[in-house]
């Protein structure tokens, strides 16, 4: 420390997640990031706003750490079950013993949920689910730290945002995906960081922040297909929109990632034929297409050659029921394509006769997306009004909501309310999106 300075003024000075600046040269500034208020740089205001917000951040961080061993009192777990019977998950032994060859030869999902299981499981072999309830637990205190200094920077007292934070961070809709072993919460979490990495990047120009930015959304797409580089691609047309000035840098950030996102599309398409992070596009397209016929007129439209005889048989049934219908099926001396059941006597759905199945179900769906149109067009309509459906009605939940029935029904009755969550996921997203744009156009000389 400088002489006349406490050591805790100087990182403070320096690093500013307390969210104040200390007068003087603009490089303390850059660093303040989203936890910065437009305030005069006077020793008046440093005073002035050190104090709550220090003390916001405390209140996040223990009432977090707090609600989390009251919850765990009340009996709420870390719910397990993928790692046994998700179609999502790869065979636990294989993650476990054959890591990475199995990782290579995963053509059903993007790999890097399952590199997750696979580095928990290896790290830890007795612990492992510990190890990762401790990992999901870590993200959740990430998030809740970001989601309030991010609502510092929307211009919310330290009070009023630490208060928000800890009302959400105790709802179901985030105690029971924080404590459900899937991807849904990491991604969640990798978008309030990439969230808040744009808005670091407005405020400051510095292309660390933008090159952190891609790299999260990257990881994005590595961990759920539904996250596709077209997806990606739409984000950084966003950035260079906002910054036209700044093209080249935002050029630069990108490139890295957009090459590791092509690189495993790529390698799909080299090994398995398709260009995608996942194989199962046709799967679950019949879903709201084929599967929502007629059970008569699919017969029929199969019996005239309209269909495959793969629309007879429900999506993502097990591999012997596609081959009774005549899709071959060829057990290969990979585990991971091979073993029509895992070691937990679950479905492999990564075998390889469903990338055969995958194709004969795309091409049923789009003939009946062509065909009846009208059909396809309700399942959309369903789908999106299943978005606003309480989020936690859900079969893995069901023994943590019990442990938490009082809170659960408070939430139920009020914002997971299909209106009233569409109207305040509408405000958000408006509030939030023009601020962020603000942010972004806003920041340096581009």
């Amino acid at each position: 420390a400088r002489r006349g300075e406490s050591p805790n003024d100087t990182m403070v000075g320096k690093f500013g997640f307390l969210g104040h600046s200390e007068p003087g040269p603009p490089r303390a500034q850059r660093y303040i990031g989203i936890a910065m208020h437009d305030t005069p740089k006077t020793d008046e205001s440093v005073e002035q706003w050190r104090p709550p917000n220090a003390m916001g951040l405390m209140v996040v961080a223990v009432g977090f750490v707090v609600s989390r061993l009251y919850f765990f009192w009340l009996g709420v777990r870390f719910e397990t079950s993928s790692l046994e019977w998700y179609w999502q998950v790869l065979d636990p032994q294989l993650l476990s013993e054959r890591l990475f060859e199995s990782l290579f030869y995963l053509h059903s999902q993007p790999p890097l949920f399952n590199l997750m299981l696979g580095m928990g499981l290896k790290l830890s072999p007795d612990h492992s689910l510990l190890l990762l309830h401790v990992v999901f637990v870590g993200l959740g205190l990430v998030m809740a730290v970001l989601v309030y200094l991010l609502l510092i920077r929307f211009g919310l007292s330290p009070l009023i945002a630490s208060v928000l934070v800890l009302l959400y961070a105790t709802s179901p809709n985030w105690l029971m995906y924080e404590s459900w072993l899937f991807y849904d919460f990491p991604n969640a979490v990798a978008l309030v960081l990439a969230g808040a990495a744009v808005a670091v990047f407005g405020r400051t120009d510095s292309i660390r922040w933008l090159v952190l930015f891609f790299a999260l959304l990257t990881a994005v797409v590595w961990t759920r297909s539904l996250f596709h580089l077209v997806w990606f691609a739409g984000c950084v047309g966003l950035v260079v929109v906002a910054r036209p000035r700044r093209w080249r840098t935002v050029a630069v950030a990108a490139v890295v990632p957009l090459l590791l996102i092509l690189a495993l599309f790529t390698k799909n398409l080299v090994v398995f034929g398709f260009f995608g992070s996942s194989s199962w596009l046709g799967l679950s397209l019949t879903r709201m297409t084929t599967a929502e016929m007629d059970p008569a007129e699919r017969e029929g439209w199969v019996r005239e050659g309209r269909l495959s005889p793969v629309a007879l048989v429900p999506p993502f049934s097990p591999v012997e029921t596609y081959e009774s219908v005549g899709v071959p099926v060829t057990d290969c001396g990979i585990p991971a394509l091979g073993w029509r059941l895992r070691s937990t006597g679950a479905p492999n759905f990564n075998h390889l006769a469903y990338l055969e199945v995958s194709r004969m179900s795309l091409s049923d769906a789009l003939t009946v997306i062509r065909l009846h149109p009208g059909l396809y067009l309700r399942s959309v309509a369903r789908s999106a009004a299943r978005f606003f459906w309480s989020p936690v009605n859900y079969p893995p939940f069901r023994d943590n909501l019990v442990a938490t029935t009082s809170t659960y029904r408070l939430f139920e009755s009020t914002v997971n309310l299909p209106p009233v969550a569409a109207m305040l996921g509408f405000l958000a997203f408006a509030y939030g999106g023009v601020r962020s744009w603000r942010w972004l156009r806003g920041g340096g000389s581009g």
